[in-house]
């Protein structure tokens, strides 16, 4: 690696490190410094104010845990973060037909049965119609890994394309705000900064309580001195994340 490259004299500099220290597992550390390099050219967007970035907070109900064995998409919902406030009128929900029956197990889990997805679009029409929508966002997902994977096989795979919008996965900046926490699930946050619990594992409730906790997290970086895209990239990237 060239460590002369401008852009990595400047990560050295922000106590940025790349390369060997970064596995698999670090997947959202990986993430941000990638981000990083890729932006660091463009001073406005990573000088933007975090209350001022479009987001666009996302959750996938799927029939497994594997995209790459066959596991896909049955729900997807997002809700919009916009000027800091959740933009619940501007939330988008639908169910999607797979290809093969749901697992009993995810039934259960999800609420989700044949039943509701069998007169449902395709993944390939649904994604047709919700890009537009993504564009020019930065998605935020509690656990991104999970729904970044199954959104980028199905894209690659129906449509020849990739997602290429940053990513902030909330699940680390929980690991970060709260490193004592034996529990860092979605349900443990949402109790301690008190949003009620409402159609928990439905994609369009997991996307709707995750865009009320990042408006509270925005907030609380703000606090903390994290003012823009660049800070809390710099902060993230430092941090390794534990696995879920």
């Amino acid at each position: 690696m060239n460590w002369n490259h401008p852009i990595l004299r400047w990560m050295s500099r922000k106590g940025i490190l790349y390369g060997a220290s970064l596995r698999s597992e670090n997947f959202q550390q990986e993430v941000y410094i990638r981000n990083l390099m890729k932006d660091v050219k463009n001073r406005t967007q990573l000088d933007t104010p975090l209350q001022n970035i479009p987001f666009l907070v996302i959750d996938l109900e799927t029939t497994g845990f594997r995209p790459w064995k066959g596991d896909e998409i049955i729900s997807i919902g997002t809700v919009p973060v916009e000027q800091g406030c959740v933009c619940d009128e501007k939330l988008f929900h639908t169910y999607v037909c797979p290809l093969r029956p749901i697992p009993v197990t995810i039934s259960q889990l999800t609420g989700i049965t044949m039943q509701d997805v069998k007169k449902a679009p395709p993944i390939e029409q649904v994604l047709k119609t919700w890009l537009p929508d993504v564009h020019g966002t930065t998605l935020v997902a509690y656990g991104a890994k999970h729904d970044i994977a199954f959104l980028q096989a199905a894209m690659s795979k129906y449509l020849g394309t990739r997602l290429t919008n940053r990513v902030i996965d909330v699940y680390q900046i929980a690991c970060w705000l709260h490193p004592n926490w034996s529990d860092h699930s979605l349900d443990r946050a949402l109790l301690t900064y008190g949003i009620p619990i409402e159609k928990r594992h439905s994609a369009d409730g997991d996307a709707l309580m995750t865009a009320k906790l990042w408006v509270k997290w925005i907030q609380v970086l703000i606090e903390k001195g994290i003012q823009t895209m660049e800070d809390l990239y710099i902060e993230l990237s430092k941090n390794r994340t534990p696995p879920r």
